[in-house]
């Protein structure tokens, strides 16, 4: 098993996981080009989850159309990686993200 990178900010803990085309455990099996793009600029999960910290996607939000779908085109150049990760925990009182 992999590490999982944990970020810790106001709502809790979350976890790092895998952007790489892996369709079990990182955006292979849930995202297509247009729908990566559109999380990006949204910060929402094709399901219509929140995408949380430690993805950093309003830094990449305002970016060309072209920036996005060369970003994405190298995602999937790389080995997909197999990670699953912890779920998050909320910090008491914190709100569920969605």
């Amino acid at each position: 098993p992999r590490a999982s990178h944990g970020f810790h900010g106001r709502g809790g803990r979350s976890y790092s996981a895998s952007l790489t085309r892996d369709r079990e455990t990182g955006i292979g099996g849930e995202y297509t080009e247009a729908l990566f793009i559109k999380g990006v600029r949204t910060g929402r999960t094709p399901g219509g989850g929140s995408i949380s910290p430690p993805m950093p996607w309003q830094n990449y939000s305002k970016r060309t159309a072209d920036d996005l779908k060369a970003l994405w085109a190298y995602l999937q150049s790389v080995k997909p990686v197999n990670n699953k990760v912890k779920e998050p925990v909320r910090a008491a009182g914190a709100k569920k993200a969605g």
